[in-house]
């Protein structure tokens, strides 16, 4: 994609400087939102396409810019998808393909500061491994059950009934706000200058948070000997974790 970085979700590192959290977060929003604006009162166009990918995929990589994101389980083996395409001179052009194992949907816009964004709304196979990547647009999670990992950066991430074993979070300046329906063996955070709320049932949890210059609050019950493990980190941000 001519406008767009494709940065990797795989391989992050929670323990790094926040100077350099917060730093390339931000960048990756800016380079992200490359792939597009978004102001759909301004765009002039709106298409939508709604369809089955039936590639037998192992996992879901969605590779988004500047429009919203909603992520949630449904029956049977196929990947649905609903896509919403707004712009107001070029078009935004849309792609499904395989990718190893994993099925990758993204898309690219014709002129790289064009008023053009794509919606999606995707439901994945039950236990389906999920990662997804967005500019400045949000995303949502809607009660999976699968490992996910997600990056944002000026938009906001928001789950809720979630009760997959593990989710990994690199978010920059956008809020994070996540609802677990089970105890989930690990999340691992970072988040730049947006906040972020998890809340969890039962406990107790292994904790190690800690925000540079904003206010951590740990309201869950901890032990260190948990197997349920919450690894945050926040620069300017502010970190809370509280009980269902």
């Amino acid at each position: 994609m001519p406008y767009c970085v494709s940065l990797s979700l795989d391989g992050m590192i929670v323990c790094m400087k926040m100077a350099m959290v917060a730093g390339g977060l931000l960048a990756t929003a800016a380079l992200l939102s490359g792939c597009g604006l978004k102001d759909v009162t301004q765009a002039a166009n709106q298409a939508t396409l709604d369809y089955e990918a039936k590639e037998k995929a192992a996992r879901l990589v969605v590779l988004g810019g500047a429009g919203d994101i909603v992520i949630s389980e449904a029956a049977g083996g196929v990947v649905t998808v609903s896509e919403t395409l707004h712009w107001s001179s070029g078009k935004p052009t849309t792609e499904h393909k395989m990718d190893g194992d994993a099925l990758v949907i993204t898309y690219d816009c014709p002129h790289a500061m064009d008023n053009c964004s794509v919606d999606y709304d995707i439901r994945v196979p039950k236990g389906m491994r999920t990662e997804v990547e967005t500019g400045s647009g949000d995303i949502h999670l809607r009660a999976l059950g699968n490992p996910i990992k997600a990056k944002v950066g000026s938009g906001d991430l928001e789950g809720a009934g979630l009760t997959g074993a593990g989710l990994t979070v690199e978010a920059g300046s956008g809020d994070t706000t996540l609802k677990f329906a089970t105890a989930p063996d690990t999340i691992d955070l970072v988040t730049g200058s947006g906040t972020a709320k998890i809340t969890l049932p039962g406990g107790p949890y292994n904790v190690d948070a800690e925000a540079k210059s904003g206010e951590t609050t740990v309201s869950v019950a901890t032990d260190q000997n948990s197997p349920h493990r919450v690894v945050a980190r926040a620069g300017s941000g502010d970190i809370s974790l509280l009980p269902a």
